[in-house]
């Protein structure tokens, strides 16, 4: 199992990598907290938590001040790229159904 999934999360090639790069220069600016805050109710919200926002089961962004920039770039425009196994789930189906 842990082979499969391996495989299906690391997708390479995936125009998000593109993306990412576009935005490289963007690291370098200053970070507006209040706008992102914005940006996280509008976006992220709905399955992921900041503080005291959002649902209790989601991963937190508050522990985003502990990461790189370079990561957070690309973890941004694809949030499934890295799951930690407790947010992970799996729908497996007997081969009898």
């Amino acid at each position: 199992m842990q082979k499969l999934t391996g495989k299906l999360s690391s997708v390479k090639g995936a125009p998000r990598d593109e993306i990412a790069q576009r935005y490289q220069a963007a690291i370098k600016l200053a970070g507006d907290p209040k706008k992102g805050l914005v940006v996280f109710r509008k976006n992220c919200m709905v399955c992921r938590r900041n503080g005291e926002e959002g649902p209790e089961g989601g991963p937190d962004f508050s522990t985003v001040e502990n990461r790189k920039s370079s990561s957070i770039l690309l973890q941004i425009p694809d949030p499934s790229r890295e799951l930690l196994a407790n947010f992970m789930q799996y729908y497996v189906t007997r081969k009898n159904g």
